[in-house]
C-alpha cells in the first residue's frame, strides 16, 4: 500500500505524484474491501426488502416512473390489487363476464 500525503498527492516511497483519477481508484478499491468485510446477513436483509418493496410496487403499480415500461412486462405473470377487486365484485357462480 503506497504512503501518500494528502495534501500534495506525492508518493513517500518514491517521490512520484499521483492524479486525481488515481487516488479515486486507490480510495475506491479501499471502499470495495470495506463492503467486503459487511456480513452476508446483511445483503440478505437488503436483498429481501428490495424485493418486498419491488413486489409492492407491482401490486399496488406505484413504481417510479423510469420503471413502468419494465414492470409493464412483467406485472401480468404476478397478483395486482386491481385484478382483486374486480374479482371480488362479480358474485359467486355469475359465470357472465363483466
Amino acid at each position: 500500500m503506497l504512503r501518500l500525503d494528502t495534501a500534495g498527492g506525492r508518493c513517500y516511497e518514491t517521490n512520484t505524484e499521483m492524479s486525481i483519477h488515481t487516488l479515486f481508484f486507490a480510495q475506491a478499491q479501499t471502499t470495495l474491501d470495506r463492503l467486503k468485510t459487511v456480513p452476508p446477513a446483511f445483503w440478505g436483509k437488503v436483498g429481501l426488502g428490495g424485493g418486498l418493496l419491488f413486489f409492492n410496487w407491482i401490486y399496488h403499480r406505484s413504481e417510479p416512473k423510469f420503471l413502468t415500461p419494465f414492470v409493464d412486462r412483467i406485472a401480468p405473470f404476478f397478483p395486482t390489487a386491481g385484478a382483486y377487486n374486480a374479482k371480488q365484485a362479480t358474485t359467486p357462480g355469475d359465470t357472465n363476464k363483466k
